[in-house]
């Protein structure tokens, strides 16, 4: 690993060939998971969260670097939003799937919006896939983004979640962890209650001064803006006490918001290369 990490930072991407291996591994290593993975920390050890990176390759080599690379002492949980917008999609994604098969109790992924076809063949991604490879690639990642698990419990009391929690009074991790992925979604069916709950883990914000109570739609067509009261009813109903999501550019890295119950974190440092905001990680 460390020598494809030397090839990356010349400038080399992955050769087709093991692009397709890795991808094949990682999918099939994904579909063993629940929709929700349990991390805790060893004695001595920390787990690190990593917001949005969107193909910024050389943010996710700053963070291994200075943090180190997984272990049992340093594990790590990419939240979402691996590609698109950046030129380094396929790199940060073959290399994140490529340390989940070396160290697959200390590297988790989150999907994020951007795990989804639809997106990924407007902001970028596929055309990168068909710069660098072939269409088959491109759906051989879209296989891999299928089965990404769509959440992680930190330490039995932090919720990390690429959008938001599900906004359903009764909500719980459990229901979550259950929820079907990849080729289980055409063939697994999901009661009425949970139907829509995919597109709040994925696409929801949390509105940081909500005057109304639960939520309203989102301006961006899919998931909702959530209040604090469901912040708070989510974390007391499973026994948690923070809930860490990204899916925005902040400007410091790391916002607070719901009396401090929610953070929102993101690690692309000068978004797109204009941006002026910092990139941030999170060490629990």
């Amino acid at each position: 690993l460390e020598d494809i990490i030397d090839s990356l930072k010349r400038g080399n991407v992955f050769s087709l060939i093991d692009a397709m291996a890795i991808l094949q591994a990682a999918t099939v290593r994904f579909a063993e998971e629940e929709s929700v993975n349990y991390v805790n920390a060893e004695p001595g050890g920390s787990v690190v969260v990593v917001g949005d990176l969107h193909g910024q390759l050389h943010d996710l080599l700053f963070v291994l670097k200075e943090r180190g690379m997984p272990s049992d002492k340093v594990k790590y949980v990419f939240n979402g939003d691996l590609v698109d917008r950046g030129n380094h999609g396929c790199e940060i994604a073959l290399l994140l799937c490529a340390l989940k098969l070396a160290s697959p109790r200390c590297v988790f992924i989150n999907r994020g919006n951007h795990e989804e076809a639809f997106i990924n063949i407007y902001s970028g991604f596929e055309e990168e896939c068909l710069q660098k490879y072939d269409h088959k690639v491109f759906q051989m990642f879209q296989s891999c983004f299928d089965w990404l698990p769509y959440a992680c419990v930190v330490n039995e009391s932090v919720f990390v979640i690429h959008g938001g929690p599900p906004c359903d009074e009764g909500a719980t991790v459990d229901e979550v962890r259950t929820l079907p992925r990849g080729a289980e979604s055409a063939r697994v069916s999901v009661d009425k209650r949970r139907v829509g709950w995919y597109k709040e883990l994925v696409w929801s914000d949390p509105h940081p001064e909500a005057t109304f109570i639960g939520s309203v739609p989102s301006h961006r067509g899919a998931g909702v803006l959530w209040g604090k009261d469901v912040s708070e009813r989510f974390l007391q109903k499973n026994k948690l006490e923070v809930i860490i999501r990204s899916h925005q550019c902040v400007a410091g890295g790391v916002e607070t918001c719901h009396g401090g119950k929610v953070f929102t974190l993101f690690s692309a440092s000068r978004y797109c290369g204009t941006g002026e905001n910092k990139g941030a990680i999170l060490s629990l």
